[in-house]
């Protein structure tokens, strides 16, 4: 993961996922989640803000081609921030997996959630047709990634106060059987970092912090080529096995990692989100590392 900017448009590989503000792909499209203004039901006298829904859990999942046509979109309310959302490969379409059941006093998910992506629906965290998925109980923050070719489920998670990673069979979840394979803190994150999603393959989780750029007399200015890590962690032993700063997508005017992601191509590699444009118009940009 040595520092360099290497971008790519081709992304229509099966098992790749971003966290909120970047993108998720499923095939040949993408996912974008975002805050929505306002959603079925409300309009604009009655518009919600972006911290009032931040704090409610309320997301917008936009379907888009990889050139960036929207295909449709739908509206997640009560769900949580969508730190990481999991694509699941089963069948011809896809089932998406994101954290639900937003704690009120924070806005992230207790539970995880599995369903459809259903151009205009408007699903509500309390539906009575929604599961409920609690592999850890009493946990908050729970968030997700999947990986299609290890059929693998990895939760991230809040115990305590304290993050952890669960790994366990995505079977097994469904299942409702919440074995862990391995159950291990999560390491390699000061507490002075700002995390920005996750993903796994196998036995190994990647994890991305850092923050937007500031001004050049900022603590993050742009000639410094932003403060965005990668971080890799063996999940059998706990133990950080890779740390490094990357400078992908340096150039960007504005900067800010959104999602980390595997892509199962041969060899993999190692994908980056990154929010970009200006404020109200934000695009997000995808980068990757070879293996």
């Amino acid at each position: 993961m040595a520092p360099s900017e290497h971008g790519t448009t081709q992304l229509n590989r099966r098992g790749f996922v971003l966290g909120a503000g970047a993108a998720a792909v499923t095939g040949v499209a993408g996912l974008a989640l975002t805050r929505p203004a306002f959603a079925a039901g409300e309009g604009p006298s009655t518009a919600v803000s972006g911290a009032d829904r931040a704090a409610r859990g309320d997301m917008c999942i936009t379907k888009l081609t990889m050139s960036g046509t929207r295909l449709g979109h739908m509206y997640v309310r009560g769900f949580g921030h969508g730190v990481a959302i999991g694509v699941e490969h089963a069948g011809a379409t896809p089932w998406l997996w994101t954290e639900s059941d937003a704690n009120p006093s924070s806005g992230y998910g207790r539970a995880l959630s599995r369903y459809r992506f259903t151009n205009g629906a408007v699903l509500d965290s309390g539906s009575s047709s929604l599961a409920k998925i609690r592999p850890v109980p009493g946990s908050t923050s729970n968030q997700v990634s999947i990986d299609n070719l290890n059929q693998l489920l990895l939760l991230r998670y809040r115990l305590s106060g304290l993050a952890r990673y669960r790994l366990m069979h995505l079977g097994d979840v469904k299942a409702g059987r919440f074995t862990a394979l391995y159950d291990v803190p999560q390491a390699g994150v000061s507490a002075s970092e700002v995390f920005q999603g996750f993903a796994v393959l196998g036995d190994h989780a990647y994890q991305m912090t850092g923050t937007a750029y500031t001004s050049e007399s900022g603590s993050n200015p742009p000639s410094g080529r932003g403060n965005t890590y990668l971080t890799r962690l063996d999940l059998r032993t706990g133990t950080v096995t890779q740390r490094s700063r990357t400078e992908a997508a340096y150039s960007l005017g504005f900067r800010e990692p959104e999602g980390v992601a595997v892509r199962l191509t041969s060899p993999r590699q190692l994908c980056m989100g990154f929010a970009s444009g200006s404020s109200g118009a934000r695009k997000f940009s995808i980068y990757y590392k070879p293996q």
